[in-house]
């Protein structure tokens, strides 16, 4: 089970800040890995990045947590499973970072899923607004091969397109907030199938870059509480001004 639904019953029976009853998946957030991918070969560890993109139906809704679930991501032709997870990472990136971050450490649930949310972030995190096919950076995963023996030639191959966690629900699902309910929505690839998929040869060329896309426009805020109130406040200084 993901660990966003297991989130969304825990909030319920808390009476934390959610509605009573949550959507089931339905299409509308597309996500890729890359283009590219750094490695820095000191330190025997690879990023890429990964970004969403919302679709029509999503337009003005806010963006509440991601769960992504790295099952499947695999050292040449072996997955990686137990332990071997724990070389999988994950970090926030841009308006995220202030968002919590926890790995699967929900009961029922492996290191594989990795969990963000902007209601158990840092003080000042907010939700995000979407806009219709404004991609934006969400985060950034990492791989450490130390110790691992790999050399020119061998592959190391991410990979987030999660499994069936119950009919028409993905492991690999957002949560967004719009016309009064939350509702659970699959991410699935942007273009290519496998665009949640992405293999690094070591000793070898990243692979080409997707085709270019227009410069994501800058995401709104949701400012809620105290930035509100300090905006009005900075207004009121420039009017006596």
């Amino acid at each position: 089970m993901n660990l966003i639904f297991r989130t969304f019953a825990f909030a319920i029976v808390a009476g934390a800040l959610f509605p009573m009853s949550v959507d089931q998946a339905q299409a509308g957030i597309l996500g890729h890995l890359g283009p590219t991918f750094r490695n820095d070969a000191a330190a025997e560890t690879l990023e890429v990045d990964f970004f969403l993109t919302p679709e029509a139906d999503l337009d003005g809704q806010f963006l509440e947590a991601v769960n992504l679930d790295v099952f499947g991501t695999r050292v040449n032709s072996t997955p990686l499973v137990g332990s071997g997870l724990q070389r999988v990472g994950f970090e926030l990136d841009g308006a995220f970072t202030q968002w919590g971050l926890l790995r699967g450490n929900l009961p029922g649930t492996t290191d594989s899923q990795f969990f963000a949310d902007w209601f158990s972030g840092q003080v000042g995190a907010v939700p995000v607004e979407l806009t219709r096919d404004q991609e934006f950076l969400f985060g950034r995963l990492s791989f450490d091969y130390s110790g691992l023996g790999l050399g020119s030639g061998d592959q190391v191959t991410f990979n987030i397109g999660g499994r069936d966690d119950r009919p028409g629900q993905s492991t690999t699902v957002a949560t967004v907030f719009g016309a009064g309910r939350s509702s659970l929505v699959n991410i699935t690839p942007k273009g290519d199938p496998s665009a949640l998929s992405v293999t690094f040869t070591l000793g070898g060329n990243p692979p080409p870059p997707p085709p270019a896309i227009p410069e994501p426009a800058t995401m709104t805020i949701w400012m809620l509480g105290t930035s509100t109130l300090m905006l009005r406040r900075r207004r009121k200084r420039h009017r006596r001004s």
